[in-house]
């Protein structure tokens, strides 16, 4: 993270079709995962390009290393509630609940105030390998006090992150379908 922001307009989105949107009260029977989701990922085509580097998508399913780090980027909810910078915090990589570890991985804050986290707003921002450029997964959640979806920023909160090993034939075949010169390797 340089701190250089770049935006740009998307023309385009594929929602994985594992995606349970808009279940205000998720159960088994309405929607296959927790909090609504099942799959949590998305492929947006830029409008334009861009001449930045290119993150290597993470095919490896043993990394993150339980004990070990990530770097969960995004634009969430600050101290001083301000949503509008881009901001970084390596976090311990723990296990979340027996069975999510194909699809999700977490991360246990400390109870300290001054652990960071991710917070509402930081959704859908990349997951990385510390000092790499190679994406883990996505941030999808954060789990408030007495299991609640997280609706303010709590230092010492469980945050989820899709992982994005689990899927990578189906992100490489959206990328093939959206892109205008596709990549080397699509059919």
């Amino acid at each position: 993270m340089d701190g250089t922001i770049i935006t740009v307009d998307a023309s385009n989105s594929k929602i994985h079709p594992d995606w349970c949107p808009g279940v205000a009260n998720p159960t088994p029977t309405n929607c296959q995962g927790r909090f609504g989701i099942d799959v949590d990922l998305a492929v947006l085509k830029l409008d334009t390009f861009s001449s930045n580097d290119v993150v290597c998508l993470n095919e490896d399913n043993s990394i993150p290393i339980l004990g070990g780090t990530a770097e969960a980027m995004g634009f969430g909810l600050t101290e001083s509630g301000d949503p509008t910078t881009f901001q970084g915090a390596t976090l311990p990589v723990s296990g979340c609940r027996p069975g999510d570890s194909s699809w999700y991985f977490c991360t246990d804050a400390t109870p300290a105030a001054t652990s960071p986290n991710t917070c509402p707003g930081d959704s859908g921002g990349p997951t990385n390998v510390p000092n790499c450029n190679t994406q883990l997964g996505v941030v999808s959640f954060g789990i408030g006090p007495n299991g609640t979806p997280q609706q303010v920023c709590l230092s010492s909160t469980l945050s989820g992150y899709q992982r994005v090993d689990t899927h990578i034939a189906w992100i490489e075949a959206q990328i093939c379908a959206l892109s205008a010169s596709p990549p080397a390797g699509c059919p």
